[in-house]
């Protein structure tokens, strides 16, 4: 059913009436743009965090369909025959074809899920003590015309217990050794992004205006030399901020690209569409400049001056420098600016995407508005920083592995 939501981009309508019962009883219409912007490789993670963080009466039977296999397997017996023999013993259904449906979708999705092995068996229990203990703590369960009782305390199926990571708290935790570094210095440098993005983000469809253009070049210029891109051998040291010209008139000033100022719930950019602007960003300077403090030179854009650029104007990638690709390594995410790296961490943020939008609410009271990719940089960038610091941050930094070995597993699944 989500393949074939995903070839329908997200037009319910056009579903086969059984897959609409899927659709209906997952309450997918609430996650469907984390599904339909996300990899098939994390649906199932995506899917299992919405059961828990929902009302258990506000899902379909097919919730409890995995509930009911999963009791009857580790309180009775695993298998297809014992469950068919629960069904009709227990009175639920004396029909052959009712067991089997049962059966079919609550081991189907089960397993799919990465819930229940092919016999019926839990395989994820710290899902089902979740479920049970958290968010679904009633004494009994209901299904049409009966009622089953909870599956029995799973603990001594565990051979040890994991420490699990409140995962808001974590990501508020990081952003906010981030954020409150501007919020302690009215005129710290971070603040250099709020302002040059501020700017072309209300001023994009302005730069016809010749002042309203030079005061872009400059606002660029001055952000890039508050992020370290004027050092040593950078070819910008050697240049004017007038130097920016070529990429406001090719890039941003390209109607094409406008649509890269916008962005969607789901943080969404057009990855499709992000190699053809890393690439036209590149192209800008390097086709445009040979010489370099009197000195013939082809210049190299690196993917940290061209991601830098696009953080700073469009707010729709994040800065790779080493800090944030030292953490992208520990988590497991591709390091290699391009759609495919984006594309992860658009996965990494739809995974966690109610941490994210809660800190980015608060983070608005103090009069700063993150952009998605911002956040997700601020949150890797933090996380680099500390793994560079182990003598400030050691403790710390332990919590920073077990969350990260923790989505690698996640991903694994």
């Amino acid at each position: 059913m989500l393949n074939k939501l995903v070839l329908l981009k997200g037009d319910y309508s056009q579903l086969k009436q059984w897959e609409k019962r899927s659709y209906q009883a997952y309450q997918i219409d609430k996650i469907q743009n984390k599904i339909l912007s996300s990899s098939p490789e994390i649906w199932n993670s995506i899917i299992k965090q919405h059961i828990l963080n929902g009302d258990p009466k506000d899902f379909g039977a097919s919730c409890i369909d995995i509930y009911l296999v999963a009791f009857v397997a580790e309180n009775y017996s695993p298998g297809k025959d014992s469950f068919f023999d629960y069904i009709k013993d227990s009175g639920i259904s004396d029909k052959e074809n009712t067991a089997q449906a049962i059966w079919q979708v609550g081991k189907g999705d089960g397993v799919f899920l990465g819930l229940l092995n092919n016999d019926g068996t839990v395989r994820d229990w710290d899902f089902f003590k979740s479920w049970i203990t958290g968010e679904f703590h009633q004494e009994q369960v209901h299904i049409p015309d009966q009622q089953i009782t909870k599956i029995k305390e799973p603990t001594p199926k565990i051979e040890k217990e994991h420490r699990f990571i409140n995962t808001d708290n974590f990501i508020g935790e990081i952003l906010s050794k981030y954020h409150s570094l501007s919020i302690k210095d009215n005129h710290h440098r971070f603040k250099s992004w709020e302002h040059c993005h501020s700017f072309f983000y209300k001023n994009y469809l302005k730069l016809e205006n010749d002042d309203v253009f030079d005061h872009g070049c400059l606002q660029l210029a001055f952000y890039l030399a508050s992020w370290g891109m004027l050092r040593g051998s950078s070819f910008l040291l050697q240049k004017d901020y007038k130097i920016h010209s070529y990429f406001l008139k090719s890039v941003v000033m390209n109607p094409a690209n406008h649509k890269f100022f916008g962005e969607n719930p789901t943080c969404l950019v057009d990855i499709q569409d992000m190699d053809r602007l890393i690439s036209e960003t590149k192209r800008a300077y390097q086709e445009n400049i040979y010489e370099v403090n009197g000195i013939k030179a082809r210049i190299k854009v690196t993917d940290t001056l061209a991601s830098k650029i696009l953080l700073g104007v469009y707010g729709n990638v994040p800065a790779y420098d080493r800090y944030f690709k030292d953490a992208l390594t520990l988590f497991g995410i591709r390091t290699q600016f391009d759609k495919l790296s984006l594309k992860e961490l658009v996965d990494f943020y739809n995974l966690h995407q109610h941490g994210f939008e809660k800190n980015k609410d608060l983070f608005s009271n103090d009069g700063v508005s993150y952009t998605t990719m911002k956040l997700v940089d601020m949150f890797f960038w933090q996380i680099g920083f500390m793994l560079d610091n182990p003598d400030k941050f050691g403790a710390e930094i332990n919590i920073v592995i077990g969350f990260a070995n923790q989505y690698k597993s996640l991903k694994r699944r």
